[in-house]
């Protein structure tokens, strides 16, 4: 019977047969009496089967659960669920109660198929109780948003129980590939070479996330060099940094596969340095490590050098009573001002001061000592002074006049000129003595 097929418990063969004498088997022919009688003893002939039956009505209720995609997820894909509860057997399941708590892992999204039973889409959700009829299968399709990374399979498992059918559960797994952010970070100045104070010079840092996966929680900051102030925001910035007290900051967080984050910038040079001027931006975050990059600038240095000559006109065979010219020229040849330029010229006691014959800007006194300054001598910069004095005592050595240059922030220099006097015949008589 086909329909009892699902209720045999099983089926085995009864060995009782044994031999018999003619007298008591089924044939009647030569026996003066028949001793057969149609009795239990009779199946002593044969071997029979025994059958064991369950006829009572029986539930076969299972439940199974798969994930797609199950391989290569990463944060933020959608997984869909597919759960499906079977009563395969011959009678109702009654009082089922069905329960599927989400992983940590995944966000609850919506339904596809929710089936007869409508409930809210939730991080637990629970069915019933209801009742599943014989040959019945039911199935609930629903999906989840992959918030969190796991390095190991994120597992799903559903449950029911039952008041006729026992329990059962079922689980679902995907892999994920690890999202792994990786910051790149790189600095720029331009100009980077023959920069001199007063100059402006433009940043560019590009932080860039080259991994995959957001790098979340970044702290980035930038420290400007002494040598420098900030000026303003310039073209190519987008990301919303601040600066206060000359420190750059900047914090967010950076997907992968966009365009990179871009801090530029001005500064004014403000001072001189001897050294490369260094400017160092450094990140931190909470996911993609530390890192930092550099841009470097070099000077032309602005330093003052001050040069100085003087002549005298006649230089030679001068005699009492003879006009003697000096010229000073005062030159700054360096790539700075001079400050606080003072110079000092004493005549020489042979000459008496004269006049000016050109005296610059600079308007002082004919004196023996001649002073001027302090003032500034601006780079480049060629002053020239020219002035006469008269020669009133002979000398047999040449007349030595010297002038002085100092400065504030420059070495301090000299120069000389001198004359000497026409020659003189002398005559040496003898030296007589007496004994």
């Amino acid at each position: 019977n086909p329909n009892l097929t699902g209720q045999v418990t099983g089926a085995t063969e009864w060995h009782i047969n044994a031999d018999e004498p003619s007298v008591i088997d089924y044939n009647v022919e030569y026996k003066p009496q028949d001793f057969y009688a149609p009795d239990a003893y009779r199946s002593s002939d044969h071997d029979p089967v025994v059958v064991g039956l369950n006829l009572v009505n029986q539930t076969a209720l299972t439940v199974t659960k798969d994930v797609v995609p199950a391989m290569d997820v990463e944060v933020g894909d959608i997984v869909t669920y597919t759960v499906t509860l079977s009563n395969a057997g011959s009678a109702m399941a009654t009082g089922v109660v069905m329960t599927d708590v989400l992983p940590m892992h995944v966000e609850p999204g919506g339904w596809v198929s929710e089936g007869s039973a409508s409930i809210p889409m939730t991080r637990t959700l629970t069915w019933g109780p209801w009742d599943v009829t014989a040959d019945t299968e039911v199935t609930y399709v629903f999906t989840a948003t992959v918030v969190a990374e796991s390095d190991q399979p994120v597992v799903n498992t559903v449950e029911f129980i039952s008041e006729n059918a026992g329990v059962g559960e079922a689980e679902a797994a995907f892999e994920m590939t690890l999202l792994s952010p990786t910051l790149s970070i790189a600095k720029t100045v331009d100009p980077a070479a023959d920069v001199i104070v007063g100059d402006t010079v433009t940043y560019t840092i590009a932080l860039e996330n080259i991994g995959t996966g957001t790098a979340e929680g970044i702290a980035l900051t930038d420290t400007l060099p002494s040598e420098i102030d900030f000026g303003g925001w310039a073209m190519g910035h987008n990301l919303d940094a601040v600066e206060q007290g000359g420190v750059i900051t900047w914090t967010g967080d950076l997907p992968s596969g966009v365009q990179p984050g871009v801090i530029a910038f001005t500064a004014t040079v403000s001072a001189e340095s001897a050294q490369p001027v260094t400017n160092t931006v450094e990140f931190t975050s909470d996911n993609a490590g530390v890192g930092e990059a550099e841009a470097a600038f070099e000077m032309t240095l602005l330093s003052p050098t001050l040069s100085i000559a003087k002549t005298v006109d006649p230089a030679a065979d001068v005699v009492v009573g003879d006009t003697v010219t000096y010229t000073i020229t005062l030159s700054n040849i360096g790539g700075a001002m001079a400050a606080g330029v003072v110079m000092t010229d004493v005549l020489p006691r042979e000459v008496e001061p004269g006049g000016w014959v050109s005296e610059g800007s600079a308007s002082i006194p004919m004196t023996r000592t001649l002073v001027w300054g302090p003032w500034d001598v601006a780079a480049g910069a060629n002053i020239t002074y020219v002035f006469t004095a008269t020669v009133i005592a002979e000398s047999d050595q040449p007349v030595v006049n010297r002038v002085d240059a100092t400065a504030d922030n420059a070495e301090a220099v000299f120069a000389t000129a001198e004359f000497s006097f026409a020659g003189k015949n002398y005559i040496f008589l003898p030296l007589v003595t007496k004994h």
